[in-house]
């Protein structure tokens, strides 16, 4: 009835919300995704200016009705000029952002990670390292948190020589087990794993061994956060069990790099499976006595071996 009477206004709701739903999804969006409203509010634009003219038809009162349209006008051109000066910088940008939602954990987090590079080798009482902590520090404690700001906590922490605290550790836990794992936090778990073996976080920190063994008996799995984890287990833990099980899941995934291939017969090894380790070797046409280099390599010069790069995923924290 509505596309009969008013087909503009109808056409004009019917935008928005088809433009919406191109892209929408159950939850809200984040504040790095607001782009996605521009051009459903023209659909928006297209309904009021009809109401408009209906106003003015029904009142017979054009003015007025022109006079509302130009104060809208005039108002929305204001915020898109807010919002280009806002954008002209993308620290300025981020800080505008945690201004408008100070209870997002996303604002906080890229607000810190854009003043990660200044940081280095700063004292925490120093600028702009204070400031980089304070909105981690915000951005952990807050319900909407994945994982990312404790991660960077750690890291930064890490590549500082300052002890982490155990807080972090156990608010990324509780991240991990209480709901299911998102992309974002799987993204947190190979964050972590690249700090270990970049050498930026402590890797024999009690939090880590805990929070490794939260994940494991966590789902749903993905190729990369397996590979990671078997690694994070057969290196730092050095849990054969735990390092087995994951290098399997990565294999059945979409395979191993030879790296991990030879990290999984090591473990394999180590639990008593020797035969499933040589045949795993055979399988790929690799000699069982590359297995003897190859823990030569991890154990004496364990710097030189990690999971290949197009297999890690992640970004440097924060």
């Amino acid at each position: 009835m509505l596309r009969c009477r008013r087909p503009w206004l109808a056409f004009g709701i019917g935008w928005f919300f088809l433009g919406h739903a191109i892209t929408a999804a159950p939850l809200p969006l984040e504040l790095a995704f607001e782009h996605r409203n521009y051009l459903p509010s023209f659909g928006l634009v297209v309904a009021l200016a009809d109401l408009l003219a209906l106003a003015a038809a029904t009142l017979n009162r054009p003015l007025v009705a022109a006079g509302a349209l130009a104060a809208w006008t005039l108002w929305q051109a204001a915020v898109a000029a807010t919002l280009a000066l806002d954008w002209r910088d993308p620290l300025v940008h981020a800080e505008a952002c945690r201004q408008r939602a100070p209870e997002s954990a996303r604002a906080h987090y890229e607000f810190a990670r854009l003043l990660y590079p200044a940081s280095e080798g700063l004292a925490p009482e120093a600028s702009p390292r204070r400031e980089m902590r304070e909105a981690l520090l915000l951005a952990a404690r807050l319900p909407s948190g994945t994982g990312l700001a404790e991660v960077a906590l750690i890291g930064d922490a890490g590549r500082h020589g300052e002890p982490t605290e155990a807080w972090w550790w156990d608010s990324l836990a509780r991240r991990l087990s209480g709901r299911g794992v998102a992309v974002s936090q799987n993204r947190a778990v190979a964050d972590l794993a690249k700090c270990v073996f970049e050498r930026r976080c402590a890797a024999d920190d009690p939090g880590l061994a805990r929070l490794v063994r939260v994940r494991l008996g966590t789902g749903p799995w993905v190729r990369d956060d397996a590979l990671l984890l078997g690694w994070i287990a057969y290196r730092v833990l050095q849990d054969w069990e735990a390092a087995a099980m994951q290098l399997e899941r990565a294999e059945a995934e979409g395979g191993l790099d030879p790296n991990s291939r030879l990290a999984l017969a090591d473990a394999l090894v180590r639990l008593g499976d020797e035969a499933a380790a040589r045949a795993l070797l055979e399988r790929h046409g690799v000699p069982y006595v590359a297995l003897e280099g190859f823990r030569m390599a991890v154990w004496v010069l364990p710097a030189a071996v990690e999971p290949s790069p197009d297999q890690g995923g992640g970004h440097p924290p924060p």
